[in-house]
């Protein structure tokens, strides 16, 4: 949940992802890159995972999922996660904080190269889903705490970690998403209205890299490194990728990555466009960039992200047709008219959080 711990203190504000922390076999870098599963973890896995442990399976298939219930995201939750993640709150996954209409988003698992377990997932989808409705948001810095962006996947969630797992409606597009619950994590911050800008230090592996996939800018250290790793575990990449890397990168190079798994360092990252820049202190990046947009008009931002995503692979006349609708409608704005008022008198403009 948020939590609002100092509005009253200053204009920042700062919000907790409050979600739970008993897993002890979250993945190290080094466990990610190493460890082999058994043929019965799999077994245990997917079973659980499509809404059904291996007890189960042995039983009548009817009626299977009828205790599922639904998580705050809209994944259909078997009783044993649903425990989880209602009943052993203990720590933030994800943090929150906001000032000057910029919201930093912290994935919060330090201890574990901020690897990705399912909390860690319905923490972001809900962080993401709260800030689309925060009007007062012009942009976002995305990046994780202590030395890692994401090292990729919990194990925990390969191997169970005492949870039954989801039900197969998880692999179904959410409501109001054309994305499913996994998926979720990564394209909240390209379906956010406001630009995101990850930035990237350490790694960012397999799931790590999707998720920073789903910003807008990325910026990374020289010695930050990146993988396309599921095919190590022998699954596809399936946290949004095809909805975010096909407009940054060409297929051939995309494909060379996926079937191999390979690490590649920043300066080739950089080269064959996974990510956007190079940085020294790519926080300090993203803020500056963040603050600069912040000051822009909140219409013509959205509108820029809107007019972008979603008319590059339109035809030619709905691209267009696109771009004069969306410019009538900024043009009507007062935000415009504050905008021109303050080239013209040379002073800072002063924009309204309307959420257009």
């Amino acid at each position: 949940m948020f939590t609002n711990l100092d509005a009253a203190a200053d204009s920042g504000r700062r919000y907790h992802m409050v979600v739970p922390e008993n897993t002890e076999q979250a993945a190290t870098i080094y466990q990610y890159s190493n460890l082999t599963l058994t043929l019965d973890d799999f077994k245990d896995t997917w079973a659980g995972i499509f809404g059904c442990n291996r007890e189960r399976v042995r039983k009548s298939k009817h009626d299977q999922c009828d205790e599922a219930e639904y998580s705050r995201t809209g994944a259909k939750l078997l009783p044993g996660i649903r425990v989880l993640l209602q009943e052993q709150a203990m720590s933030d996954r994800v943090t929150v904080e906001i000032r000057n209409h910029v919201a930093e988003v912290t994935l919060n698992r330090p201890e574990k190269h901020n690897a990705v377990d399912l909390a860690m997932i319905e923490a972001l989808i809900a962080a993401g889903e709260s800030l689309a409705d925060d009007t007062s948001v012009r942009a976002v810095v995305l990046h994780g705490a202590g030395e890692n962006f994401c090292a990729g996947i919990d194990l925990s969630v390969f191997q169970g970690a005492g949870i039954d797992g989801l039900d197969k409606q998880a692999f179904q597009p959410r409501d109001g998403s054309p994305a499913n619950f996994f998926q979720s994590a990564a394209y909240v911050w390209r379906a956010l209205p406001v630009p995101v800008i990850a930035a990237i230090r350490g790694v960012a592996f397999g799931a790590g890299l999707q998720i920073a996939l789903g910003a807008d800018i990325r910026y990374a250290t020289p010695d930050a490194r990146f993988s396309i790793m599921e095919i190590k575990w022998g699954i596809i990449p399936d946290m949004a990728i095809t909805a975010t890397l096909r407009d940054v990168m060409p297929v051939d190079r995309i494909k060379e990555l996926a079937y191999s798994g390979r690490i590649i360092a920043s300066s080739e990252a950089e080269k064959v466009g996974l990510i956007t820049s190079v940085r020294e202190d790519p926080l300090d990046a993203a803020r500056g960039l963040a603050a600069e947009i912040a000051g822009k008009s909140p219409d013509a931002i959205r509108a820029i992200k809107g007019l972008i995503n979603n008319a590059w692979h339109d035809s030619v006349e709905g691209a267009l047709q696109r771009e004069a609708e969306l410019q009538i409608k900024v043009m009507a704005t007062p935000n415009h008219t504050e905008a021109v008022k303050a080239n013209l008198e040379k002073r800072s403009a002063e924009f309204l959080d309307t959420g257009s």
